[in-house]
Formats: structure tokens, C-alpha cells, sequence
């Protein structure tokens, strides 16, 4: 059994970061909460993931699990989950940006369109009284 951190355990818990230098694993989620004052920490075991880090990677496995069971990861993940993600955020931005332009665009294409085609039918009477006086006399 290896006494290291795993990088197969991403796939099985999301959640999970590890810090390459201090060689420890946390939980994002906590942590983000934690840091933003959504949630307490009451024990020993949930600083571990939050503040000093977890390093026994004998039991690895199973205190992760035990982890993204714990009431506290839970609280997390509620408090998380009405935050409005900022690439969703800058994403529906741009897509209004979009909607207003393509808006003004049209406007602008209808002014064209509508300038274009009495410019015709003002050109067209034009060459017809033009026709009318200078060929029928």
C-alpha cells in the first residue's frame, strides 16, 4: 500500500485539493465555506480538512469517505450551492452583450433597408418622369 498521496483519488472525490508543498489534502468545499464564514468547525477531525491538512495516507480512503458524509462537508455544500458561478455569470453577460447588439444591429439593418429602398423607388419615379419627358416629346 502506498503511504503517498493518490492522484486516482480526484475521480472519486471532487471535492478534494492537495497542496503539492505541504504535502497535505483538504477539502475545497470546506474550505471555501469555512473562509467565507458559512459553516463552523467543531472539531478535531474537520480541521483536518480545512485548516491543518490531512496527511495519514494509510486511511486515506476511508476518511474521505467518512469526510463526504460528515455533516459539516454537507453544510458546505448547501451554503456553496446558491452562489452564482462567475464563468456562468460572465457567461449570460455576454450573451445579453450579444442580444443587445444583434438588437441594435437589426435596427440599423432595418434604417438601411428602409432607406435603400426609397432611395430605389425615388430613383426609379425619377428615370421614369426623366423617360417620360425627354423620349415621348
Amino acid at each position: 500500500m502506498n503511504r503517498s498521496f493518490q492522484p486516482s483519488w480526484f475521480n472519486k472525490f471532487s471535492w478534494l485539493h492537495y497542496d503539492v508543498t505541504l504535502d497535505s489534502a483538504y477539502c475545497f468545499t470546506c474550505c471555501k465555506a469555512f473562509k467565507q464564514g458559512k459553516v463552523r468547525l467543531t472539531g478535531v477531525a474537520e480541521s483536518a480538512f480545512t485548516i491543518n491538512g490531512f496527511t495519514n495516507w494509510k486511511d486515506a480512503t476511508k476518511a474521505f469517505t467518512k469526510h463526504g458524509a460528515s455533516s459539516l462537508h454537507m453544510q458546505a455544500v448547501d451554503s456553496l450551492k446558491s452562489e452564482v458561478d462567475v464563468g456562468e455569470m460572465l457567461s449570460s453577460q455576454h450573451a445579453k452583450e450579444k442580444r443587445d447588439h444583434r438588437d441594435y444591429l437589426f435596427q440599423v439593418l432595418s434604417a438601411i433597408r428602409y432607406s435603400l429602398t426609397n432611395f430605389t423607388l425615388n430613383f426609379f419615379n425619377a428615370f421614369k418622369s426623366f423617360a417620360h419627358e425627354n423620349y415621348n416629346a
